[in-house]
Formats: C-alpha cells, sequence, structure tokens
C-alpha cells in the first residue's frame, strides 16, 4: 500500500536523476521491478523481440537495484550520458528457446538490444521467418536478415527491427531489437 508513496519519495530524493529526465525526455515514472529471475528472462524475452523498450529501465536506479538483487552484473549507478553496457551472466536466460549469458545494448540515435545465442545465422532466420535487408544495412549494421516488427510505409520507413547478426564465431549469432530514429 505504500510502494507508491516510496516509489515517488525515492525518485525525488534523487533529484539529480529527476533533472536527467527532464533534460533528455526519459520518464520518471518508475519502472518494473523485477522480483525474480523468470520475470528477468521474461524482460529480456520481450526486448529481444521489440515488445517492450528498455532504454528507460536501464536509466532507473531503482530498476538498476533490483537487478543486481538478482545477481545481474550491473553498473552500481546510472551512467553519465547514453546507455551503453555488456551483461556476463553467471547464469543463463532462455531466449527464443536458446541459453545464453551474454546481453548487450546500447542507446542514443537509436537503439540496439541483443543477445548472443549459441545458434547459425540460418537456423534463426528459419526459426524467425527472417528476411533480407537493404544493403546498406547488411554493410554498415552486418545484420544478416530481420523481421520488421511493423509495416514500413513512406511515413515510417525504419520500424523497430528484430534482427540476426553473425557472432564472433561461426556457433554464436546476435540476436535482438533495433529501432531507428525519425
Amino acid at each position: 500500500m505504500l510502494a507508491p508513496f516510496y516509489r515517488s519519495w525515492h525518485a525525488w530524493r534523487s533529484w539529480p536523476w529527476l533533472m536527467v529526465c527532464a533534460l533528455t525526455g526519459v520518464s520518471a515514472v518508475a519502472q518494473p521491478h523485477l522480483q525474480g529471475w523468470g520475470q528477468f528472462e521474461s524482460w529480456v524475452g520481450s526486448n529481444v523481440r521489440c515488445q517492450q523498450d528498455f532504454v528507460a529501465p536501464v536509466q532507473d536506479p531503482v530498476f538498476l537495484a533490483s537487478l543486481r538483487r538478482l545477481g545481474v552484473p550491473v553498473a552500481s549507478a546510472v551512467p553519465d550520458g547514453p546507455p551503453e553496457d555488456v551483461w556476463l551472466l553467471n547464469r543463463p536466460v532462455s531466449v527464443l528457446g536458446y541459453h545464453t549469458r551474454v546481453i548487450r545494448y546500447w542507446a542514443d540515435s537509436g537503439s540496439e538490444f541483443y543477445v548472443v545465442l549459441a545458434a547459425s545465422p540460418q537456423q534463426l532466420i528459419r526459426q524467425l521467418g527472417a528476411q533480407s535487408l537493404p544493403q546498406r544495412m547488411r554493410k554498415e549494421d552486418r545484420y544478416v536478415a530481420g523481421v520488421w516488427m511493423q509495416k514500413r510505409s513512406r511515413k515510417n520507413p525504419y520500424p523497430p527491427l528484430m534482427f540476426i547478426r553473425a557472432g564472433k564465431t561461426d556457433d554464436q549469432t546476435e540476436v535482438g531489437c533495433r529501432t531507428f530514429d525519425g
């Protein structure tokens, strides 16, 4: 019953965070608190499949504290500047039927949230029904294929994209969500 008041007080107490929110447009609304590993695994999967936006949570000190309580190796403070991190997990999460211990993300002009899976790009292309992407995206972003999460249009030529990218070794693939500016 007192949780909403505590969250409000916590947000007020961390006034530097509120200033960051005001200047960057990030919501100061309390982010979800992950109570267990299953919720964390679900949160990761939702972000990989472009069903959720990770940017505000990974900039919320309360959310980051809930991740630390679960054993996720996150920094102890909200970073200055755009969010970017790599989480090397001590225990795996299941994403798309595969286990992973590596989660990466960045956000600035657009964003990427992705995991590294022990699967070939071809396996994931078949599994997701991914399609070829424009040459520029294959070259610049090294995407092998992708699934547009909304219909592309003249008004919205680059909606969120679930991408597949070759990993650092032949038996690894990076898969995740890419959002674009404008």
